[in-house]
């Protein structure tokens, strides 16, 4: 949805995570040009330490390239104790 403002994106993202059962889940945003992405933290797995990707269909390498450096960003800190 072309033109969504950063409340309006991250109401919707909200509403997405509630409807896959994450209502708990961490919400930060990671990057907005043409989309908006944010990164969901939550645990999963019996001891909270299972990740879970869900890449899109149709993926281009620079959502790739994002991507891994958001998840670089998030191995830090939970290498930091964050």
């Amino acid at each position: 949805m072309p033109g969504l403002e950063g409340t309006e994106a991250e109401s919707l993202a909200r509403s997405a995570l509630a409807a896959w059962g994450l209502e708990g889940a961490t919400l930060t945003l990671a990057s907005q040009s043409g989309n908006t992405v944010y990164r969901v933290r939550t645990a999963a797995g019996a001891f909270g330490n299972v990740v879970r990707i869900r890449p899109p269909l149709i993926i281009q390498r620079a959502d790739v390239d994002a991507f891994l450096a958001a998840f670089d960003d998030t191995l830090r800190e939970v290498d930091a104790g964050a």
